[in-house]
């Protein structure tokens, strides 16, 4: 059985957000993200990554292993979220669970910076893993409408509940206007550093057009 529940429902965040909650903190250490060689750096698109082709669609666009399978509309399951709007996963099934990115939307109350979402949705995932490890929260930047954008790259390990397998967890978001975009991926710890490494380079190339 595949599932993907978790990465899901986690990113419907509150709808009233008069109150921002900008005094959240980012907890420990920020890993800043290094200076580009470039001031136009390539775009997802552009780029050309061994193993992964562009999936692009009029909002968004990121790199997707090319075994991996697409599922959208009447292919996703039939608990998914409505605010889903598309899910990629692994060609390599388990039975307890296989990996997988979902892509999720959000209509947001007002504007806000895609920093201070991205610090709100770290928080929400700190606050329900349980054997919570961080491994990453790296301030890096996303391309939002064609320009550089601050926002947080995060990774972190913990179970949905007590009696549940460690998972590694991943998310990466973007606000434009009053719309939130988030990518969260999924996979089973044990899966290793293999796996690790595609559902980064999906992240780590996902833009909002």
């Amino acid at each position: 059985m595949w599932t993907y529940k978790f990465a899901v429902a986690r990113y419907d965040i509150v709808k009233n957000m008069k109150k921002m909650f900008i005094g959240i903190t980012i907890g420990t250490s920020i890993l800043l993200s290094g200076c580009f060689g470039s001031s136009e750096p390539k775009a997802p698109s552009e780029k050309k990554i061994e193993g992964f082709h562009v999936y692009s669609v009029e909002e968004f666009s990121l790199q997707v292993p090319d075994e991996w399978e697409t599922l959208s509309g009447a292919s996703l399951p039939g608990n998914t979220p409505k605010n889903t709007l598309i899910a990629f996963r692994s060609n390599v099934k388990n039975p307890r669970f296989t990996a997988n990115v979902a892509l999720i939307k959000n209509d947001l109350a007002q504007e806000i910076t895609p920093l201070e979402y991205a610090k709100m949705l770290r928080q929400k995932t700190v606050d329900s893993l349980f054997d919570f490890h961080e491994i990453l929260t790296e301030q890096a930047k996303i391309m939002i409408a064609g320009q550089e954008m601050d926002t947080i790259f995060f990774i972190a390990e913990g179970r949905e509940a007590t009696d549940q397998d460690l998972k590694r967890f991943m998310q990466i978001s973007a606000v434009k206007g009053k719309t939130a975009y988030v990518a969260a991926g999924s996979f089973l710890t044990e899966e290793g550093e293999g796996m690790a490494k595609k559902l980064e380079t999906m992240m780590r190339n996902f833009e909002v057009k």
